[in-house]
Protein backbone atom coordinates (compact mmCIF):
# COMPACT_ATOMS: atom_id res chain seq x y z
CA UNK A 1 0.00 0.00 0.00
CA UNK A 2 1.68 3.65 -1.46
CA UNK A 3 0.29 6.55 0.85
CA UNK A 4 -0.41 9.55 -0.98
CA UNK A 5 2.37 12.20 0.51
CA UNK A 6 1.17 14.71 -1.43
CA UNK A 7 -1.92 15.69 0.41
CA UNK A 8 0.21 15.41 3.99
CA UNK A 9 2.47 18.28 2.12
CA UNK A 10 -0.80 20.14 1.28
CA UNK A 11 -2.24 20.15 4.95
CA UNK A 12 0.90 20.90 5.93
CA UNK A 13 1.32 23.83 4.17
CA UNK A 14 -2.58 24.71 4.88
CA UNK A 15 -1.77 24.40 8.33
CA UNK A 16 1.13 26.57 8.45
CA UNK A 17 -0.29 29.21 5.99
CA UNK A 18 -3.21 29.38 8.71
CA UNK A 19 -1.40 29.79 11.48
CA UNK A 20 2.17 30.90 10.75
CA UNK A 21 3.29 33.86 9.12
CA UNK A 22 4.71 35.66 5.81
CA UNK A 23 8.79 35.20 5.40
CA UNK A 24 11.18 36.07 3.19
CA UNK A 25 13.46 33.19 1.72
CA UNK A 26 16.36 35.02 -0.15
CA UNK A 27 18.91 32.82 -1.78
CA UNK A 28 22.80 34.71 -1.66
CA UNK A 29 24.15 34.37 -5.05
CA UNK A 30 26.51 36.42 -7.30
CA UNK A 31 29.72 36.66 -9.51
CA UNK A 32 32.55 34.64 -8.05
CA UNK A 33 35.98 36.60 -8.09
CA UNK A 34 39.03 33.88 -8.05
CA UNK A 35 41.41 36.38 -8.17
CA UNK A 36 40.06 38.36 -5.11
CA UNK A 37 38.59 35.31 -3.55
CA UNK A 38 34.97 36.82 -3.08
CA UNK A 39 32.13 37.54 -4.59
CA UNK A 40 32.10 41.01 -6.47
CA UNK A 41 28.36 41.12 -7.88
CA UNK A 42 26.07 39.94 -4.80
CA UNK A 43 22.58 39.47 -6.17
CA UNK A 44 19.48 38.00 -4.08
CA UNK A 45 16.88 36.37 -5.19
CA UNK A 46 13.47 36.70 -2.56
CA UNK A 47 10.43 34.87 -2.41
CA UNK A 48 7.63 34.84 -0.02
CA UNK A 49 7.11 31.44 1.98
CA UNK A 50 4.82 30.39 4.83
CA UNK A 51 6.46 29.78 8.09
CA UNK A 52 6.02 29.00 12.20
CA UNK A 53 8.90 30.92 13.96
CA UNK A 54 9.39 29.91 17.54
CA UNK A 55 12.55 29.45 20.12
CA UNK A 56 14.13 26.31 21.06
CA UNK A 57 13.59 24.53 24.05
CA UNK A 58 16.17 22.80 26.59
CA UNK A 59 14.46 19.27 24.93
CA UNK A 60 14.64 20.78 21.57
CA UNK A 61 18.54 21.21 22.45
CA UNK A 62 18.82 18.21 24.21
CA UNK A 63 18.26 16.25 20.68
CA UNK A 64 20.55 18.21 18.31
CA UNK A 65 23.25 15.88 18.45
CA UNK A 66 26.36 18.06 17.74
CA UNK A 67 24.68 20.94 17.15
CA UNK A 68 25.34 24.37 19.01
CA UNK A 69 22.04 26.31 19.74
CA UNK A 70 23.37 29.58 20.81
CA UNK A 71 21.34 32.12 22.52
CA UNK A 72 18.84 34.02 20.18
CA UNK A 73 18.50 31.04 17.58
CA UNK A 74 15.05 30.19 16.18
CA UNK A 75 13.61 27.69 14.99
CA UNK A 76 11.03 27.56 12.07
CA UNK A 77 8.97 25.96 10.10
CA UNK A 78 8.50 26.16 7.06
CA UNK A 79 6.29 24.89 4.00
CA UNK A 80 7.96 22.68 1.94
CA UNK A 81 6.44 23.45 -1.28
CA UNK A 82 9.93 24.39 -3.28
CA UNK A 83 13.75 23.32 -1.86
CA UNK A 84 15.67 25.55 1.01
CA UNK A 85 19.31 24.83 1.91
CA UNK A 86 21.81 25.97 4.37
CA UNK A 87 23.64 28.86 4.88
CA UNK A 88 21.04 30.94 3.05
CA UNK A 89 18.82 33.61 4.55
CA UNK A 90 15.02 33.86 5.97
CA UNK A 91 13.64 36.87 7.13
CA UNK A 92 11.09 37.19 9.53
CA UNK A 93 9.55 40.68 10.39
CA UNK A 94 12.71 42.83 9.49
CA UNK A 95 14.99 40.18 11.05
CA UNK A 96 17.45 38.39 8.94
CA UNK A 97 18.92 35.21 9.72
CA UNK A 98 20.92 32.36 8.61
CA UNK A 99 19.90 29.00 7.92
CA UNK A 100 22.42 27.00 10.00
CA UNK A 101 20.68 24.16 9.23
CA UNK A 102 17.60 22.87 7.17
CA UNK A 103 16.07 19.81 7.48
CA UNK A 104 13.73 18.18 5.13
CA UNK A 105 11.02 16.01 6.46
CA UNK A 106 10.70 13.93 3.34
CA UNK A 107 8.90 10.47 3.50
CA UNK A 108 9.00 8.99 0.68
CA UNK A 109 11.00 11.73 -1.47
CA UNK A 110 8.18 13.83 -0.86
CA UNK A 111 9.41 17.18 0.96
CA UNK A 112 6.33 17.50 3.67
CA UNK A 113 8.42 20.65 5.78
CA UNK A 114 11.52 21.76 6.56
CA UNK A 115 12.86 22.29 10.35
CA UNK A 116 15.24 25.06 10.50
CA UNK A 117 17.60 26.03 12.92
CA UNK A 118 17.80 30.23 12.30
CA UNK A 119 20.72 32.55 13.66
CA UNK A 120 20.71 36.17 13.43
CA UNK A 121 22.60 38.43 11.09
CA UNK A 122 24.74 41.02 12.98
Amino acid sequence: MNFDYSALQAKATSIITKFGQAVTYRVKGGTYNPAAGSITTPTNTDTTRRGVIFDYTSIDQANMSGELIQAGDRRCYLDGTADVAKDNELIVGGQTYRIMRANRVDPAGTTVIYDLHLRGVK
